[in-house]
């Protein structure tokens, strides 16, 4: 329980694996309905809700946000077990289409999603740029999400390689007028995380300020097309949720979240954070010009002192001792 607080209040952002699996127990016992205790379910969720601000609308006068609780799944063999159940028991997907949040059975805060997000005046400069530079630097790749086409911006941290700035962001004046023009949408969806998610704007701080270009993150994928495949992007920070929105002319290509049977329609000046590291997730069909922007963190910038800011180096210490 001390741990998991920890975990939640922001104060252990990247657990080591023996800590990380005794969270991910712990958690799982209140997630998976055959093992599910509903006394410690009903307690932990009057503990964290007390400690953690709850999220609130961000533009007034505007409804409370909906919010929903599921099972969120934690482990592969909890994937497994909810991804057969929904295959016997089909149901179309919940399409979500107004600002709500969904939380784990314990109040955590998972999926984040904000109508009207980004002004259409700050989005319409950076469509713009985007369009003149995005295809004189977009590079073929393919991974698990499919073949696609994307402009890499900012910091890059994987496997305890740091690289510095992409050759995009470093060596271009597309890649550098990128980057500038979207500082004000950055700065805005930073204000949107320090308002309703404060731990984990915290927990990005630690981050020296240096490694993070786009305010709390460090890295910008540009998805100039928009991949189909389901995935989990394991390397990205466990403390926190990566951002998206979206732009372009297209209809169709919800966000879908297929353990949580939940679509997401992403319209122009739309935010949505979620837990890339733990949520599987994946674009629909669509038709048209559906382009993305991801921001995001990598997790190991969190393993190595030089990357944290001096009054956050004590993180580490945390970290190695249980």
């Amino acid at each position: 329980m001390k741990l998991l607080v920890k975990y939640l209040l922001g104060e252990i952002p990247n657990p080591k694996p023996s800590i990380r699996e005794t969270i991910r127990k712990f958690v799982l016992d209140g997630l998976v309905e055959k093992k599910k205790n509903f006394e410690k379910d009903i307690a932990a969720s009057f503990l964290f809700q007390t400690l953690i601000p709850p999220i609130t609308p961000l533009l007034e006068p505007k409804p409370p946000m909906k919010r929903f609780t599921h099972q969120i799944p934690t482990k592969k063999a909890d994937r497994d077990y909810i991804s057969s159940w929904r295959l016997e028991n089909p149901t179309d997907p919940q399409i979500i289409s107004s600002s709500c949040v969904v939380e784990d059975t314990y109040g955590a805060a998972c999926i984040l999603f904000i109508k009207n997000g980004i002004s259409l005046e700050r989005l319409t400069e950076w469509e713009k740029v985007a369009a003149e530079e995005a295809p004189l630097l977009k590079r073929a790749a393919s991974d698990t999400r499919g073949d696609h086409e994307t402009v890499n911006l900012g910091q890059w941290n994987v496997r305890g390689r740091y690289t510095g700035r992409t050759t995009d962001a470093s060596l271009t004046d597309g890649g550098i007028a990128m980057i500038e023009t979207i500082q004000p949408i950055s700065s805005t969806i930073g204000d949107i995380i320090r308002t309703s998610l404060p731990a984990v704007a915290e927990s990005y701080q630690k981050l020296d300020k240096q490694y993070r270009d786009f305010d709390l993150y460090s890295y910008l994928v540009v998805n100039c097309t928009s991949p189909p495949l389901s995935h989990i992007d394991d390397r990205d920070f466990f403390g926190g949720l990566c951002t998206v929105f979206t732009f372009g002319e297209f209809t169709g290509g919800e966000l879908n979240f297929p353990h949580l049977n939940m679509d997401f329609k992403m319209d122009r000046g739309d935010v949505i954070l979620f837990k890339s590291w733990l949520l599987e997730h994946g674009v629909k069909k669509y038709s048209g010009d559906r382009r993305s922007c991801v921001l995001t963190t990598k997790n190991d910038f969190y393993n190595h002192r030089r990357f944290l800011s001096q009054d956050n180096a004590h993180v580490l210490d945390v970290l190695t001792n249980e």
